[in-house]
């Protein structure tokens, strides 16, 4: 720029002090003299004028405070300013009635599933995250706070109903859901890919290994090819109960509805389309 203003000067038959002036009266070293020059060409140079800003408090650039955070929002991926409060409301409300129920849901009542189905709804509609299923916030530990389904995947294993937690590494591409009830762990490996909808919220989960011990004494370590999500979920409750039960696919579908730092809501339809899907409600 400074070489450029040079050249330009040149061309006018100004000095780059004179030019100072102009562009900067006020910084240090500039030239003010207002006397004419020698030549007998020269004019007189009046002082330059002063500029005034007199765009009011509060609207640099022309946008009021709430119009500029409102276009930060939306280039970031995230919501309104106005709509933060009424996110924070929908996100307290699902997460007290979660908290109000069993552990992880199972055997809530009808009432109160309908109530967290219909306060999933409203938090979705607010969700502020963009491309949920190739987001950094999905990296990491996070705790099963409810679900819809009553299997396994509850942390049900028998009588018993344990902790669930899903351990995503996103740079891996793979995750673990992890549940312990008792004396049982049982780790189920897996994978995604991300389709290309154009929307970014779900991933097709493909269940690869299975891990299951008792007493901290490994009894099944599988890995799966063409079986099925619901036969490696239903294994379990076969090992905690005796009742075997089998199905001939091995994938599922991860539909994200909301996503944060600390709470996530997903839909996972597995592997028998005519079965509604399942929430899932997680946190860190």
């Amino acid at each position: 720029i400074a070489e450029t203003g040079k050249h330009a000067s040149r061309g006018l038959g100004l000095s780059t002090r004179g030019l100072g002036d102009v562009l900067h009266p006020d910084l240090p070293g500039t030239s003010r003299s207002t006397q004419p020059q020698h030549s007998p060409c020269a004019v007189a140079r009046s002082e330059p004028p002063r500029f005034v800003d007199r765009t009011p408090k509060g609207r640099e650039g022309g946008f009021p405070p709430d119009a500029l955070e409102s276009l930060r929002n939306k280039a970031e991926g995230g919501l309104d300013a106005s709509k933060e409060e009424e996110r924070a409301a929908a996100r307290s409300t699902l997460l007290e009635l979660c908290r109000s129920g069993p552990k992880n849901g199972v055997g809530a009542s009808q009432e109160l599933q309908e109530s967290i189905s219909n306060a999933c709804s409203e938090l979705a509609r607010l969700n502020p995250t963009k491309q949920q299923a190739k987001s950094p916030l999905l990296n990491g530990d996070w705790s099963l706070l409810y679900t819809s389904t009553t299997g396994a995947s509850a942390g049900k294993l028998g009588p018993l109903v344990g902790e669930v937690e899903q351990r995503i590494d996103m740079a891996a591409g793979k995750y673990d859901n992890v549940v312990v009830a008792g004396p049982i762990e049982a780790v189920l490996g897996a994978h995604w890919e991300v389709p290309a909808d154009g929307k970014f919220d779900t991933w097709q989960v493909i269940f690869d290994d299975i891990k299951f011990k008792l007493f901290g004494l490994t009894v099944v370590d599988k890995e799966f090819s063409t079986e099925s999500r619901d036969e490696v979920l239903d294994t379990l409750d076969s090992m905690a109960t005796g009742k075997a039960q089998t199905n001939p696919k091995n994938a599922g579908v991860w539909e994200m509805t909301y996503t944060d730092e600390t709470l996530r809501v997903l839909y996972a339809q597995g592997s028998d389309p005519a079965k509604p899907a399942n929430v899932y409600i997680l946190t860190k």
